[in-house]
């Protein structure tokens, strides 16, 4: 009886004892899995902000190395890599486009990796007239439009080579334009040596056409141009001219309006001849830009009887008509006997023009009047 009831006690016990110990390893359990996931959340939390905070950088190496496999190797044996001038790898494989028929025209390669870097044309449906040197220029002078054209580019250096597709297109070149001078227009002083420059683009020839004043020489060019030298004396006044830039396709003439100013210059000639009652002009000038004024400053209430002066800008006259008697004893009161020929002493000017150096400038002249035989 008694062992069947110590039996029954040790039954109970450890019935008891295994269900408690497995409701503690089941809290354990449950416990531990909260702890793991609030850690998983925040690894995520933390994980999420490292990505967002590196996303850009993430962003560009992921570029830097798309660019680097479209465009040639990273060094270290794979090759160089196509750049722009400043080392940052090509982001396009078009190239800038050319004019037709303007020369001088150009397009360079640059490559990074371990110098000396050679390039090679390959593939090639360009126009003819245009090259690839060892050193990475593309030149030469597209005598049509069209395209879009395709080359093959190899860029090699010690570490390898690679080669990479690119396309250009020829375009029609559009009116050339003038960015020098402005305004479009210039001012010499006659005697002081002065140039003009001019610029035009996209051109192949500037010329000119029209009178220039002596001195003064037109040096054409392809793209620029100049007009120099010094104008010779006499030579003030305005020169209409025509400037010209052209390339293959179209050109562009412009007006160019060149002053020459000229400070004044005396009044010529200094003497004079006429002869009663016989219509006849003496032309006095003075040279200068602007023309100077022409004033007879002495003698003017002493002029033979018949004799007038008008006074002008650059010229003047002094007249003298048909039937006009110079002067009343031109014959003895009988009729017979003809006077010698009398001088009139007369002073005329040459007013400033206002140009560098000008002053009024006067001069003595001398007018003869002589008989012309006819009795009376």
């Amino acid at each position: 009886m008694s062992d069947k009831w110590g039996s029954h006690l040790r039954g109970t016990f450890s019935g008891r004892l295994a269900r408690g110990l497995r409701a503690r390893r089941q809290g354990d359990e449950g416990a531990s899995l909260v702890e793991y996931a609030l850690l998983l959340a925040l690894i995520a939390v933390v994980a999420i902000g490292a990505l967002t905070f590196l996303g850009k950088t993430v962003s560009g190496t992921l570029n830097n190395v798309g660019n680097t496999i479209a465009l040639g190797g990273s060094g270290g044996g794979s090759g160089p890599v196509f750049t722009d001038s400043t080392g940052t790898p090509l982001a396009s494989t078009t190239v800038p486009n050319f004019n037709a028929g303007i020369p001088g025209q150009s397009n360079q390669f640059y490559a990074s990796g371990t110098p000396p870097t050679t390039f090679t044309l390959t593939n090639s449906n360009l126009p003819g007239t245009m090259t690839l040197s060892s050193g990475g220029l593309l030149s030469g002078t597209p005598s049509t439009p069209g395209g879009p054209y395709t080359f093959t580019v190899t860029a090699t250096d010690s570490s390898g080579s690679v080669s990479t597709q690119f396309s250009l297109t020829v375009v029609a070149a559009s009116a050339p334009v003038f960015s020098a001078p402005s305004p479009f227009s210039a001012t010499y002083v006659a005697g002081t040596p002065q140039t003009v420059n001019f610029a035009a683009s996209p051109a192949t020839a500037i010329t000119e056409s029209g009178a220039l004043p002596s001195g003064v020489t037109f040096t054409g060019g392809t793209t620029s141009a100049t007009l120099s030298g010094s104008a010779a004396s006499g030579q003030g006044g305005v020169y209409p001219i025509t400037i010209t830039a052209a390339n293959g396709t179209t050109t562009n003439p412009q007006s160019f309006t060149l002053t020459v100013n000229e400070k004044n210059g005396a009044v010529t000639p200094s003497s004079g001849d006429m002869t009663d009652e016989t219509a006849s002009t003496i032309t006095l000038s003075a040279t200068g830009y602007p023309a100077p004024a022409i004033t007879l400053t002495s003698g003017i209430n002493s002029l033979p009887n018949g004799v007038s002066f008008t006074t002008g800008n650059g010229t003047a006259t002094l007249t003298i008509g048909n039937g006009s008697a110079s002067r009343n004893d031109c014959y003895h009161s009988q009729g017979f006997g003809l006077a010698s020929p009398t001088d009139y002493p007369l002073t005329f000017q040459s007013a400033s023009n206002g140009v560098s150096g000008a002053t009024n400038q006067s001069t003595d002249f001398t007018l003869t009047m002589n008989c012309n035989g006819n009795g009376h």
